[in-house]
């Protein structure tokens, strides 16, 4: 897939796909980029360990800057230091080779993502049931205003 590309899906992805799922999506690519990695660091495989991490670090960090503190407030910290902690320890993975450092960043990926999926599961519902909800139309707001005459 060429630049060009990735950029067209991610901004239609982007345009049809709900936040929540958007961070979904993002934790799942993290996980597979660090399974990919720890399958590369078993096999020795030292350019395909830094490329999958490296894959799975940008992904945090992106994750990362995108907080917004202000609206945030609280829950942006603690998924400041969440990030932190996750991109930590992909920085020893990369520097040791370190699989518990590996294992111990996606067990974090993999908690956290089952928190993102309960939260876009309910936000699926609520956006289910709020266009489930549509104003009933009163009848007589269909009549017309004048008398309507037939001929024959």
């Amino acid at each position: 897939m060429s630049p060009t590309q990735g950029y067209n899906a991610y901004r239609f992805a982007r345009a049809t796909t709900s936040k929540t799922r958007q961070v979904v999506m993002l934790y799942e690519t993290a996980l597979a980029e660090l399974l990919k990695a720890r399958q590369a660091m078993e096999k020795n495989d030292i350019e395909a360990r830094w490329n999958h991490s490296d894959k799975a670090m940008q992904i945090m960090l992106g994750l990362q800057q995108a907080l917004d503190f202000d609206q945030g407030g609280e829950v942006s910290e603690l998924l400041y230091d969440f990030y932190t902690g996750v991109t930590n320890n992909i920085h020893r993975m990369q520097r040791y080779n370190n699989l518990k450092a590996c294992d111990h960043a996606m067990t974090k990926l993999k908690d956290m993502l089952q928190s993102w999926k309960n939260i876009d599961q309910q936000q699926h519902e609520v956006d289910a049931a709020a266009s489930a909800v549509v104003p009933k139309e009163d009848p007589a707001s269909r009549m017309p205003n004048e008398a309507v005459t037939i001929s024959a």
